[in-house]
């Protein structure tokens, strides 16, 4: 080695101990002053386009680098770099070639394995990206990289414990790697271990972390322990951190909505709604539709949110002739005691197997409940989803021969829209559990009915509407029917005057909806409000009584009565005179258990899907009367209910008297009437179309 030779890698040392402690600048005056003495040294031209990439300059990175290769093409590391670089410029293809000419000259190289495995995720292959993954770790079995990211990888396919046993392996080797112990937060959340996961949080922010996403992950760890306000500070430090994150943002404001904490919430709407316009990411659709928000903003929301898990390209399916059965699979989280399960399990009896199979898919909990016992009798066939990838139940749902794939979550709580991206049915469908469009190129039609999905609505939605001729919601006729449950002194509510009531969760009140409450309270002294202090709640009823004593209402009058088992639960309508509809989001399960038990319900509809279920149930249970124009009408209405308590009486005697015949209950026809709009579908797939249409009455035609 010359003298020279010496001097230049000194400052080739040099250069590269100032990359390291971050002093770009000095490193790149350095590079340089290499290059002007010897412009082809090959160190320096790959350190100093490491140097562009480390400054976010990728695309300079990327053409020093072809540059570079030209000039050595043996260089490994310029091709592991440049497949670095095009893959932080999405060009897939490129970065994959580029890895793939460095494992041709040393396929020894976890790093190489690792940076292919990247751009296979990236490209949505993720078998192949594990294999890599897999690859890499028999070369290097600590490799910390590829450790990690395959951990990432199965975690994001549904495979919580392998995930965690990857987390954990990796951290007896860097026991302060805040990512890996965020990661393995998030399976411990998943598997319901709440404690460790906040302790684990809590030891990665012990360390300095300052990740918006790790105090989201916190929030939502005590969120689902109950601790409300804890959750929305988390949430609040997040946003500080970060005031562009979009999950920050929408956790931040449902979660103060369920305290009814409304001061500064317009703030936070605003600061959605501006999100909204630049197309910011990982604002949840569901926030939204408890705010005063449009369709075409909830549209909006939906599809940003739904661009998450692009669609896939499926394999061809064979679908059912027109002369064989058509099989159905209902999706969802929710196959135990839930809302959604006391509604429908009488279709999927109900369900006309001359014409269909009907298979369940379950990705939720087994309660060993009644109900999941009825469930799983309900249907020709139960799978449990539990343990399997997404492309692993995609791939199942394709081998059942599933036609149509009927999804019951939509953008709600464990859903699971990474299998429906992945296309396992020729037809895809939402219905009944989020009421509004899904904004996704992987669902084909929502359910509706004439009142929550009027045709002047269509262009809101993305997906084509199948309007039911009555009524979208399912009921099941064989729901209790329990007796009253003591008498009103037992539940702490005046033996004289008339009781409201609205058992509705406090996430869907609002400002104003509680001082249009107060507002009759105020002009009816002998009426009390009723309400449903669900557990975690109790903070939400200080906020409500504070609402109250603010406004002149003795907070006494809002009166609240604990969560209790669904007999129970239904037992407390006995009690009632009338229920209060609340607004842009309506009650909708809660509001038919209210009809079911012979009680009452005044609503208004509103511009949405979810502010428009009232009217609709009210319309099939043949309570026309009780469905408002708008907000003044609903308050005069109440008033005059109120002041004619023999006719409140005479409403829940026609409701009791007519509750096996009005539409809304009818199993049976509901059921006939989805048949018929699954048989449409199934027509216009044949045709090739897919577009808006009516089913027509039962018994028409």
């Amino acid at each position: 080695m010359t003298h020279g030779d010496t001097a230049l890698e000194r400052q080739l040392k040099s250069a590269l101990d100032a990359q390291q402690r971050g002093d770009l600048a000095g490193a790149h005056r350095t590079y340089q002053e290499i290059l002007s003495q010897q412009p082809q040294h090959v160190g320096a031209r790959l350190h100093l386009a490491l140097l562009h990439y480390q400054g976010g300059r990728q695309r300079v990175a990327a053409e020093r680098l072809r540059e570079l290769l030209q000039d050595a093409p043996t260089l490994v590391d310029g091709w592991i770099n440049l497949g670095a670089a095009e893959l932080a410029l999405e060009q897939l293809d490129a970065a994959e070639q580029a890895l793939r000419n460095a494992l041709e000259l040393d396929a020894s190289l976890p790093e190489a394995w690792t940076g292919l495995g990247n751009v296979l995720q990236a490209a949505g292959q993720p078998a192949a990206a594990r294999e890599a993954f897999e690859a890499a770790l028999e070369r290097a079995p600590n490799h910390a990289a590829a450790t990690f990211n395959l951990a990432r990888l199965l975690a994001q396919d549904g495979q919580t414990r392998a995930a965690m046993q990857h987390c954990e392996q990796l951290l007896r080797q860097h026991p302060a790697l805040i990512q890996a112990l965020g990661l393995k937060a998030e399976c411990e959340l998943r598997l319901g271990q709440h404690e460790r996961a906040l302790a684990t949080l809590d030891q990665a922010l012990a360390l300095g972390a300052t990740d918006a996403r790790l105090w989201i992950l916190r929030g939502t760890t005590l969120r689902e322990m109950g601790q409300q306000e804890a959750a929305c500070q988390a949430f609040a430090e997040a946003l500080r951190l970060d005031p562009d994150s979009g999950g920050a943002l929408s956790s931040l404001l449902f979660g103060r909505r369920q305290l009814c904490q409304w001061d500064g919430l317009e703030r936070l709407l605003e600061r959605f709604r501006q999100g909204l316009t630049r197309g910011q990411s990982q604002l949840a659709p569901f926030p939204l539709l408890a705010e005063d928000s449009s369709r075409r903003e909830q549209s909006r929301c939906a599809e940003l949110w739904s661009d998450q898990w692009p669609e896939q390209p499926s394999p061809d399916h064979h679908f059912a002739t027109a002369e064989q059965r058509l099989t159905l699979g209902y999706l969802s989280a929710d196959f135990h005691r839930h809302p959604t399960a006391y509604l429908s399990a009488g279709l999927f009896e109900a369900h006309d197997r001359s014409r269909f199979r009907v298979l369940a898919y379950a990705n939720g909990p087994d309660d060993g409940s009644a109900m999941r016992q009825r469930l799983v009798k309900a249907f020709d066939e139960f799978i449990d989803l539990k343990g399997m990838s997404p492309s692993e139940a995609a791939a199942r749902m394709r081998a059942d021969g599933v036609d149509l794939l009927i999804d019951l979550k939509g953008h709600t709580l464990d859903a699971a829209p990474e299998i429906l991206a992945l296309r396992p049915a020729p037809i895809q469908v939402h219905y009944l559990g989020y009421p509004g469009t899904l904004g996704a190129p992987w669902i084909d039609y929502l359910i509706g009915d004439p009142w929550v999905t009027p045709p002047e609505h269509g262009e809101d939605y993305r997906e084509a509407l199948a309007r039911l001729p009555v009524c979208y919601q399912i009921n099941d006729r064989q729901r209790p029917l329990p007796a009253a449950s003591g008498n009103r002194e037992d539940h702490g509510l005046p033996t004289d005057g008339i009781v409201l009531c609205c058992f509705n969760n406090a996430w869907k009140f609002n400002q104003d909806t509680l001082d249009c409450w107060l507002d009759i309270l105020r002009a009816a002294p002998e009426s009390v409000l009723w309400l449903l202090g669900r557990e975690g709640s109790h903070l939400a009823a200080k906020s409500l009584r504070a609402h109250a004593q603010q406004a002149g209402i003795d907070p006494k009058r809002l009166i609240f009565s604990k969560s209790r088992p669904l007999r129970e639960y239904l037992a407390l309508y006995h009690h009632a005179d009338l229920f209060l509809d609340s607004w842009p989001y309506n009650a909708h399960t809660t509001a038919s258990d209210a009809l079911w038990m012979g009680c009452p319900v005044l609503s208004w509809p509103g511009a949405t899907f979810a502010s428009r279920v009232g009217a609709s149930l009210l319309a099939a249970c043949e309570m026309r009367a009780l469905i408002c124009k708008d907000r003044n009408h609903y308050r005069e209405r109440a008033l005059e209910l109120i002041r004619a308590p023999e006719q409140l009486r005479q409403l829940r005697a026609q409701l009791v008297r007519q509750r096996q015949q009005v539409p809304l209950f009818d199993t049976q026809a509901t059921t006939r009437a989805l048949e018929a709009a699954y048989q449409e579908m199934a027509r216009q797939y044949r045709a090739g179309r897919c577009s808006s249409f009516d089913v027509p009455a039962i018994g028409a035609g």
